[in-house]
């Protein structure tokens, strides 16, 4: 699973005991750039999503932007009550893990326990989520990490914003446990730096991007920097060369900064304007099926207990005749795990009457694809199959033009044509990475076309923050070998 799962560094404060299907209520609320669901209280849920969108606009100061600026597409939260309630939605989840963070083709989106007071897990995550679509650069994984580190602990107050701050667990962490070299740091993921020292990467990380941070001039030179390594400058000696030092001095530095008293900054949430926030009730299939939705979007294709699981939504689904998300949910389900005939049926007797539903059609034109791959089919069979695909995704395209998923797979579809990629369909991925700069896999399939259309150096710069992913594993492995080979033979 291409998740990316972040561990609660406190206890959480449950706002409500969890409760069963029956008795959960869940809510919706909109914000200029979130979507954000809950089985909570709704003054709760609204003051969460206006911290939110002051986060973001936190962000967008902090880098030149305009506050008030739009995404190309919102994020979907989840926030639930408890541990048992995020394991509806991603099984296996631990009983200290707060939330995470999932970007693949099945969706983007985060499921989080909600909390008074810290929002760790999501503004982490977020972070990283926010680089990805507006500085997606091949940045070094110290900086991914340390960036998202520095930010997460930010607490929204009623008057201002407080960024920089850590907690007593941070500085235990830097000085009991062994730090990385300053060249493995600066130069290295986290799984090639040695074992003993890998304890110490996020506190290093952090360490030393909030030295950067706050000051104004090492910041101008943290810029700087991110700028030459963006451009694909050396991570190490592009800092050294920086802040004319080496690695031993800038360790010592570092020590030092520690011990001398952390700065952090207020800044004044008067500055930013209020969202406009709408909240509706979902129906009352959400309560059976909305987290079981979205395990069913996880990137991992199997499924432990596949007969299990399937054999409960179900039970659940038939409960709500003629609902959309039971009929959209079992449907999909049907496709991934169980009958795929099924599967179709629901989905077509589903269009029918609601022809220009285009998640339905999106979910019958993929399941083709998925359907084709899985049955190794070949030849003129899996040209046929695409092309029957592809007519569901024109479908779901006409009603909706800003879907990665639909733009991906309708490019993938053309993968059989002599011309592969035509400048339509290399449109087409740019309009999806744009999209969803976060996914991998789209990036993956940019990347592949831009190489048969010889623009090298351009596959390069969209093949870069996946290769450096500190979480990437075999995903970063594969583009760091296809740079590689890239490099090798352009």
């Amino acid at each position: 699973m291409l998740s990316r799962i972040l561990t609660a560094l406190a206890a959480v404060v449950m706002l409500a005991l969890v409760a069963s299907p029956a008795e959960a209520k869940w809510i919706r609320a909109e914000s200029p750039r979130f979507i954000v669901y809950s089985d909570g209280d709704e003054t709760v849920l609204r003051s969460y999503v206006a911290d939110l969108e002051i986060f973001d606009d936190l962000l967008r100061f902090r880098h030149g932007m305009a506050t008030g600026g739009l995404p190309p597409r919102k994020l979907e939260i989840f926030l639930v009550a408890n541990s048992p309630s995020l394991r509806r939605a991603s099984p296996g989840m631990g009983d200290g893990i707060g939330g995470y963070y999932s970007a693949s083709m099945g969706d983007i989106y985060a499921v989080a326990i909600r909390s008074r007071g810290e929002n760790t897990v999501i503004q982490h995550e977020y972070v990283h989520h926010f680089m990805l679509q507006y500085f997606n650069n091949a940045y070094p994984a110290w900086l991914v990490e340390g960036y998202a580190e520095y930010f997460d602990t930010a607490k929204v107050g009623k008057t201002q914003v407080e960024v920089g701050k850590w907690g007593e667990g941070r500085v235990l962490e830097l000085e009991y446990l062994k730090w990385p070299s300053m060249d493995d740091l600066l130069s290295k993921r986290f799984w090639d730096i040695p074992k003993e020292a890998q304890g110490g990467f996020y506190g290093e990380s952090w360490l030393l991007t909030h030295y950067m941070m706050s000051d104004p001039g090492r910041y101008e030179k943290f810029l700087a920097y991110m700028k030459a390594v963006g451009g694909g400058g050396d991570p190490a000696k592009s800092l050294y060369q920086i802040l004319g030092a080496d690695a031993a001095g800038l360790e010592r530095t570092l020590r030092t900064y520690l011990k001398s008293g952390l700065k952090y900054t207020n800044y004044t949430r008067s500055g930013f304007a209020p969202p406009v926030i709408t909240v509706t009730t979902l129906p009352p299939s959400a309560d059976d099926l909305l987290l079981e939705g979205q395990r069913l979007k996880n990137a991992a294709r199997e499924e432990e207990d596949s007969a299990k699981f399937l054999a409960l939504l179900r039970e659940r689904a038939a409960r709500y005749p003629g609902d959309r998300l039971a009929t959209l949910t079992l449907a999909r389900a049907e496709f991934r795990l169980g009958d795929w005939n099924k599967g179709k049926a629901l989905a077509d007797e589903w269009l029918v009457a609601n022809p220009k539903d285009a998640e339905v059609l999106r979910l019958m034109g993929v399941s083709m694809i998925d359907k084709a791959h899985d049955d190794d089919v070949e030849g003129q069979a899996l040209v046929d199959a695409y092309k029957a695909a592809s007519k569901f995704l024109a479908r779901s395209f006409a009603v909706d033009k800003t879907n990665y998923q639909t733009l991906y797979y309708f490019a993938q579809a053309q993968q059989t044509d002599r011309d592969f990629p035509s400048d339509n369909t290399l449109q087409v991925l740019d309009i999806a990475f744009n999209l969803a700069p976060q996914v991998d896999q789209v990036r993956l399939l940019y990347a592949q076309a831009l190489v048969r259309k010889k623009s090298y150096d351009e596959a390069l710069v969209i093949l870069g923050p996946v290769a450096n992913n500190p979480h990437g594993g075999g995903t970063a492995s594969y583009a760091q070998d296809m740079m590689r080979r890239i490099k090798a033979n352009r």
